[in-house]
């Protein structure tokens, strides 16, 4: 199990939580955590979706990484 998290290249407040479980699924959790919020706010439900492979990649393009996330 592992976690990436990943930072818009436009917006440097909107992060992506990117979980990969290691069977091959990979799912993905937005947020936003900007300087004056004490805590991210998690965009839609908030819950981790799944994503197609070519799906993510495309999203990912507009990212960059950050650093593997503590679990």
């Amino acid at each position: 199990m592992k976690r990436e998290l990943w930072c818009n290249k436009r917006n440097n407040h909107k992060f992506l939580l990117v979980h990969k479980d290691g069977y091959g699924h990979t799912t993905i959790k937005q947020f936003i955590l900007a300087p004056q919020m004490e805590k991210p706010n998690f965009t839609g439900d908030g819950c981790f979706h799944r994503w197609r492979k070519q799906n993510r990649d495309s999203l990912l393009e507009d990212y960059f990484y950050v650093s593997e996330a503590l679990k």
